[in-house]
């Protein structure tokens, strides 16, 4: 169960605890290799994975020899292919997908390996979100679910396999039962609001990550008290991004004053995770003038997304102040990667650029050339894959363009743009308040 809560750290400390008790527990070996290797988060350490399968044999053809059971056998098998040498990334997780598939259907009645299988599929989509993919995972699932309603790999996996706006709705099953079948699992907890947020369920979202960043809080006892792991701030930015849609912005100060302590105590993860905050919260307070965006960040450590958001903000900060030398500045400071990968992520560069260029070219007193580039901003950003949690680009440039032509009384046009925005970003409350005050004035 803890291995299909992504729980990997307590997972592995568990198949340690069951190699002690018996040293010849042989799928003991095979999980504490694949707490090594995290799908979907991009993690991994392949040699701490072949030095746990080495504890029981050195070679691949050891292993296979020591297994008592035909289907231990065909485990250990896909876990020598996962952790080979032999062929790409890719080529290698299809062929451990394509492994476990076959123990699922020799062994119907072994959900785990079905759950497995279906992790395995989602995990071979390296080109962006590959929906024959996803939806290939997910009728495992499915399958699944019909048989063993609680299974929290099925449950898990459903959740990635729709959450995105477009199948959100299809999630929903799982995530009204997950955060229930482990309560104390940060991830688990954390998981059902990849679909309540695809849905534009920001009270939900707040409400599944405010406890799954207390269950962290109240974990880190157990671990020297150290808070800061990657599942602790992942819940944080979510939960601090539905406190800023809800307008709930007492408590997003709260969050981010947080984080700004975190800096200073040394917490480089911390870097991120405030240049990301207070960007949604400036722009959805529209206060300009907060202190919290004197705290300085360090942008050497910090990813081209980070460094693109954080330069957009002090534009627009100095846009607000009236300061258009130092807006042009600090938007020809973005710097636009000369290729980037299928990812959303990937483009935040570019599109932040082009919508802060747009922004002074309308500010310069051009705006007609402002208000192409925007538009223009705003059909790239909708040929990107959706967003999966928080959008990656924090001023949509659909968003943008819809506030630019409403400014010029551009109405039934801004609606288009706003729009956009809110077929990615569900319910986004800046631009589904603006649609709704047009609408009520028309």
């Amino acid at each position: 169960m803890q291995l299909h809560n992504f729980e990997f750290e307590d997972a592995r400390e568990s198949f340690r605890e069951a190699q002690e008790i018996d040293s010849d527990f042989y799928m003991a070996y095979w999980g504490e290799a694949l707490t090594q290797k995290q799908p979907l988060w991009n993690r991994e350490d392949l040699d701490a994975g072949r030095a746990a399968l080495a504890k029981l044999a050195p070679t691949a053809e050891e292993r296979l020899e020591l297994a008592p059971t035909e289907r231990e056998r065909a485990y250990m098998a896909a876990a020598n292919r996962l952790f080979s040498a032999d062929g790409t990334e890719l080529e290698i997780e299809t062929d451990y997908a394509e492994m476990l598939g076959e123990i699922y259907e020799r062994w119907p009645d072994d959900l785990d390996a079905g759950a497995l299988y279906a992790l395995a599929i989602l995990t071979t989509s390296h080109n962006g979100r590959e929906f024959d993919k996803y939806m290939r995972a997910a009728a495992i699932t499915e399958e699944i679910l019909d048989r063993h309603p609680l299974h929290p790999g099925a449950l898990h996996y459903s959740i990635h396999s729709y959450d995105d706006p477009i199948h959100a709705p299809l999630g929903l099953r799982a995530a009204r039962i997950y955060a229930s079948v482990a309560p104390d699992a940060v991830h688990a907890l954390h998981m059902p609001s990849h679909i309540f947020l695809g849905l534009g369920d920001f009270a939900g979202t707040r409400d599944l990550n405010r406890r799954a960043y207390n269950a962290s809080v109240a974990r880190s006892a157990d671990r020297d008290g150290v808070l800061a792991r990657n599942e602790a701030y992942h819940t944080h930015s979510w939960l601090l991004y539905a406190h800023v849609q809800l307008h709930e912005f007492d408590e997003a100060s709260e969050m981010l004053e947080y984080l700004a302590s975190q800096l200073v105590a040394g917490d480089e993860m911390a870097n991120a995770q405030l240049i990301m905050g207070r960007a949604f919260f400036a722009l959805e307070s529209n206060d300009w003038d907060d202190p919290l965006l004197d705290v300085e960040v360090d942008l050497a450590g910090v990813s081209p997304m980070h460094r693109a958001t954080e330069h957009y903000i002090r534009a627009r900060r100095a846009l607000a102040q009236n300061d258009l030398e130092s807006m042009e500045r600090h938007v020809n400071e973005i710097a636009v990667p000369e290729s980037s990968g299928p990812a959303a992520g990937d483009a935040v560069p570019r599109v932040l650029r082009d919508v802060g260029q747009g922004q002074l070219l309308i500010a310069q007193g051009n705006a007609e050339e402002g208000i192409e580039l925007l538009k223009a901003a705003a059909e790239l950003e909708h040929t990107l894959p959706p967003f999966i949690g928080p959008p990656a680009i924090v001023q949509p440039a659909g968003e943008a363009a819809g506030d630019a032509l409403r400014a010029m009384g551009e109405d039934a046009e801004a609606v288009r743009y706003y729009n956009m925005t809110l077929e990615r970003a569900v319910n986004k409350t800046r631009s589904r308040t603006a649609v709704d005050a047009i609408r009520a004035s028309g």
